[in-house]
């Protein structure tokens, strides 16, 4: 796989910077979930530096009644920003990971657009890719969604590898590599890319007349699915453990865009498609005329399938399968938007086109625009209701606290209406239920995964359903230990992890091997 200059590189690495500089400035991103992202952040390097090289328990959520968040929240983006907290604040450590993934996201786009076009319009469009509103402003800025900022990274890469399947068996490799990259980032982006993916393949293979392509495409599936393993058995089979209703709160048919919902935050949406999506349909139909190059027909495909599934017309796509549901907001899909945005802006300045300049100052215009307002109000019409109820202490108590999603309060608890709005994190709701405990009921959340010692021994635990929490029958005097035990599915999910991983690692050398064997020189 080519490999970006040294000169792009850097340069790549200095404008993420200074789209950082007000982060690094301030300490923080103040988000609808930052206050999550650090408080996980910090219990995962926790646990991490402790010696648990997954961390899926972390007792210091909640108040000390602990949280599972991470038997089901994608780890990745978690272990890029572990380092950093060996040297710097939570909060910092958080930006330091925003940083790192918005340079490797300009970095694998650069890999991606080499693959089509010549250095410096890669480059342009790499720079472009990293200040685009949705990567930047919304993902960042607004919404803090660390796991879908990982996922702009892992989607050029998959699409670089998923082009190149025709050419060696060994990106069958990297393509179940950088699929495997996206399932540990963000499993509702891996779920809402996934048909984009098969398109995209099929298009390879259509291009290069093999049906090769569609095997690799298969068995690189597959293997992905086996090296993130690990962490999608215990997401998808534990559930029962927690409230996963609750994110039914969010759906896709209640998202849709130009759907006339007046939130800030969808007309900043709103506002962005209407702009970009003019912007890219002038792409779409100039290049192609041009230069009578099919090289666009998947990156224009790619935009206006973005453009429908985020429009009311696509109800009914969205309405297939309730897994989609676990996707919640059709705009998710605004991540590969951009990517088609930019390769076409790649393609029009590759090709010399009159027009090509113009092209990219509207992309600019667009993404200076709307970023601009967005950073100064958090909102094209107003500022975000939910920024504007974070105030700065509300946000410091809660990373104090640990507050977590409601969604992780354990299934065992009597469910209450007030546990999915706003005020109701966990923080709250183990404040209010402190006092209802009677004899023998520990702070600590029930999982099954939960053991109780006392001297050693282990007692017989319950569900206080009233809480939520541990009921034991403890001797007086006792000094009570939880501790978490792995379930089944867990170590199976490692074993299969660990040999996926070996196949990996093997596959690649044998088929590397082989091609140095074939092209060394007589």
């Amino acid at each position: 796989m080519a490999k970006a200059p040294g000169g792009s590189t850097l340069l790549i690495m200095v404008i993420a910077t200074l789209l950082m500089a007000p982060a690094f400035w301030y300490g923080h991103v103040n988000g609808h979930s930052s206050f999550l992202n650090v408080a996980w952040s910090e219990g995962f390097s926790q646990q991490l530096f402790a010696g648990h090289l997954y961390p899926r328990w972390l007792p210091e959520m909640s108040e000390g009644a602990g949280s599972p968040a991470f038997y089901f929240y994608a780890p990745l983006p978690f272990y890029l920003a572990a380092p950093a907290h060996l040297i710097v604040s939570p909060r910092m450590a958080v930006v330091f990971a925003y940083w790192l993934m918005l340079a490797l996201s300009g970095l694998s786009f650069h890999l991606l657009a080499r693959a089509f076009v010549g250095t410096v319009p890669a480059l342009a469009a790499s720079l472009i890719y990293m200040a685009m509103p949705y990567h930047l402003l919304a993902d960042i800025w607004t919404r803090a969604a660390i796991g879908e900022q990982a996922a702009f990274i892992f989607v050029p890469l998959c699409l670089l590898c998923a082009y190149r399947l025709h050419q060696s068996a060994g990106y069958t490799f990297g393509l179940a590599a950088s699929f495997a990259g996206l399932l540990l980032s963000h499993l509702p982006s891996a779920l809402a890319f996934s048909p984009f993916l098969v398109g995209f393949c099929l298009w390879t293979a259509w291009r290069a007349n093999s049906m090769w392509v569609v095997l690799r495409a298969f068995s690189a599936a597959t293997l992905a699915g086996g090296l993130a393993a690990a962490y999608l058995l215990p997401a998808l089979f534990l559930q029962g453990m927690i409230r996963p209703e609750y994110w039914g709160v969010n759906l896709p048919r209640d998202y849709f865009l130009l759907d006339g919902n007046t939130q800030p935050f969808m007309r900043f949406l709103d506002t962005y498609v209407v702009a970009m999506g003019a912007v890219v349909g002038v792409a779409s139909v100039a290049i192609p005329l041009a230069t009578r190059d099919r090289q666009t027909l998947p990156w224009a495909a790619m935009a206006l399938v973005v453009l429908f599934l985020t429009s009311a017309l696509s109800w009914w796509v969205w309405a297939i399968s309730p897994a989609l549901d676990l996707i919640q907001f059709p705009w998710r899909t605004l991540t590969f938007f951009e990517v088609a945005a930019c390769m076409l802006l790649a393609l029009a300045l590759d090709a010399g086109l009159p027009r090509a300049g113009m092209l990219m100052r509207l992309m600019l215009v667009v993404a200076v625009l709307v970023t601009g307002k967005c950073m100064l109000g958090r909102g094209v019409a107003g500022a975000d209701p939910i920024l504007m109820f974070r105030t700065p202490a509300v946000e410091d108590e809660r990373i104090a606290a640990g507050a977590d999603a409601a969604e992780y309060l354990p299934y065992c608890r009597t469910p209450q209406s007030s546990d999915v709005v706003v005020e109701g994190t966990s923080q709250k709701i183990v404040e209010a239920s402190l006092p209802k405990a009677g004899p023998g009921v520990l702070p600590v959340f029930y999982y099954p995964f939960l053991t109780v010692r006392v001297d050693g021994n282990e007692v017989d635990i319950a569900c206080d359903p009233s809480t939520g929490f541990i009921k034991a029958e403890l001797p007086l005097g006792a000094n009570p230990k939880v501790e978490a035990t792995a379930l089944n599915v867990e170590r199976i999910g490692y074993a299969i992890t660990l040999a996926s991983l070996a196949l990996l690692a093997g596959g690649y050398l044998f088929f590397a091997a082989r091609e140095r064997r074939q092209f060394k020189p007589a």
